[in-house]
């Protein structure tokens, strides 16, 4: 929704064929990404992990915080994802980047 008025009018400078190009590049770049990570979630749920499980080691390995995850969820992994999600966003304050402040 942002990027789409500035690409339409740099399509009519340059061309559809180079915008849909390096559209559907940085999608596929975007894919392979998630891809290489495992999953979607996966980042969110390490960093919400290390932050509320494990404050003083932040940086644990994804092979580490997989077997915890398993040990201490098991087969409700999933719902224990959706509340992890819900209370990272309901409990995490927001940092303020460096120009608001």
């Amino acid at each position: 929704m942002l990027i789409s008025p500035l690409a339409g009018a740099l399509s009519d400078k340059i061309g559809r064929r180079p915008i849909m190009v390096t559209g559907l590049t940085l999608q596929a770049l975007g894919f392979a990404w998630v891809a290489a990570r495992g999953s979607l979630h996966t980042s969110w749920v390490e960093l919400v992990l290390g932050e509320k499980y494990c404050p003083r080691r932040r940086q644990l390995p994804a092979g580490q915080l997989r077997d915890f995850a398993a040990r201490h969820f098991g087969e409700q992994g999933g719902y224990a994802q959706q509340y992890l999600f819900h209370h990272a966003r309901k409990t995490t304050p927001r940092r303020l980047s460096p120009r608001a402040r």
